[in-house]
């Protein structure tokens, strides 16, 4: 995907990372959540391939969205993850994750490669740690900024889309049971099985 990207700015940020092995070893086993959606072992990367794809069919309805702003967010929104789950034989949260959460680790994890990168352009940085800071939507949700703009609000819904489909099939999927409904604990509703 990175290949695809024309923004110079963004692909030499995308490649930042992608040319880390160490760190990519990390992200391509990062869980996306411990609990609520695409909570295993490569999960993250499940979970950034979706957006990707979700991202490229909402620009084709909105073709003045900037494509390469939403495929970085979507690689990027939850990059702090890497740090914030320790991945063993359960998934933990790790002393950065309880102390930092992703959002703000993520922040820093992009703003600190930004920095590296002469000449990059201060509204596209202001634009993609923004889109980190506000994929959450809500304040009381995490975010501590409200998407401000329409890549932010067009990427905190894909976002979501995909974690709240994800969450209502690995409800289903995890009960053994024969029956119709199943109460999910974290979104305190019953979702219809058949």
């Amino acid at each position: 995907e990175i290949s695809d990207i024309s923004n110079p700015h963004i692909k030499l940020l995308l490649e930042s990372f992608s040319n880390d092995d160490e760190f990519m070893k990390k992200f391509s086993r990062a869980p996306a959540a411990k609990k609520m959606h695409h909570n295993f072992v490569g999960g993250l990367l499940e979970h950034v391939l979706n957006l990707i794809a979700a991202s490229k069919t909402i620009q084709s309805s909105h073709p003045e969205l900037d494509l390469d702003l939403l495929i970085a967010a979507s690689i990027l929104h939850d990059i702090g993850k890497v740090d914030e789950y320790d991945v063993g034989l359960k998934i933990e949260i790790s002393d950065q994750g309880r102390f930092y959460g992703h959002i703000s680790i993520g922040y820093r994890l992009v703003a600190s490669k930004i920095e590296e990168i002469s000449d990059f352009p201060k509204d596209l940085e202001m634009k993609i740690l923004h889109i980190i800071l506000s994929h959450h939507g809500e304040k009381q949700h995490g975010s501590p900024i409200e998407p401000l703009f329409a890549e932010a609000v067009a990427f905190h819904n894909i976002d979501k889309t995909d974690a709240n489909i994800q969450n209502v099939k690995q409800t289903v999927q995890n009960d053994n049971q024969n029956r119709d409904w199943i109460w999910d604990d974290l979104q305190k509703k019953f979702f219809y099985k058949k």
